[in-house]
């Protein structure tokens, strides 16, 4: 399985699965080799300027929409949903759905209950509040923060408001179990 990480700021989680192999994208050749993507970061300008700069928005869009499970992480939620609250920022426009982002700056940690990941809490670390405020019915929601929405699935597509605390790796196992189903 090859999955590439997309991140601007690599959160520890990611680097401590010593099971796979990342690919770091920088370029647009490298998403075509790839089974699945996760796109993560905290500052959206930063990562949207990262995919433009670096041609990566079409062929992201193109390899999603042929099947490839693609995670959207804090500011990879925002640039994946398919509408923006108050922003004119390029996108990959894949979800059903429209991203918020609060002017709560704060960071803080909150215990998620997540029903497909089992009975115990995710401990869920907030950067900024990135958010889904709406979603088509095709949209699974997943899990509440606040009563908005900060974790949801459509298809091949899973986006969260949050990042892992070190030593949880339900998310991320959900996500490569998209993957291997993808690639049966």
């Amino acid at each position: 399985m090859q999955i590439g990480l997309l991140s601007l700021s690599i959160d520890p989680v990611f680097g401590k699965h010593n099971s796979l192999t990342w690919t770091g994208i920088t370029t647009p050749g490298e998403i075509y080799g790839l089974d699945g993507l996760i796109l993560a970061g905290s500052n959206i300008r930063e990562l949207q300027d990262f995919l433009v700069k670096n041609r990566l928005v079409d062929p992201i869009r193109e390899k999603a929409k042929q099947g490839m499970p693609v995670w959207g992480i804090q500011a990879g939620l925002y640039l994946m949903a398919k509408r923006r609250s108050g922003s004119s920022l390029a996108a990959l426009d894949l979800m059903d759905g429209t991203a918020a982002c609060s002017t709560e700056g704060a960071k803080f940690t909150v215990p998620l209950h997540i029903q497909a990941l089992g009975p115990e809490p995710v401990c869920g670390i907030f950067d900024r509040f990135i958010y889904l405020s709406q979603v088509e019915p095709q949209v699974g929601i997943m899990a509440y923060h606040r009563e908005r929405i900060v974790m949801a699935r459509q298809g091949n597509l899973l986006v969260s408001a949050f990042r892992l605390q070190a030593g949880e790796d339900r998310p991320l196992s959900y996500f490569l179990q998209m993957v291997r189903e993808n690639l049966d």
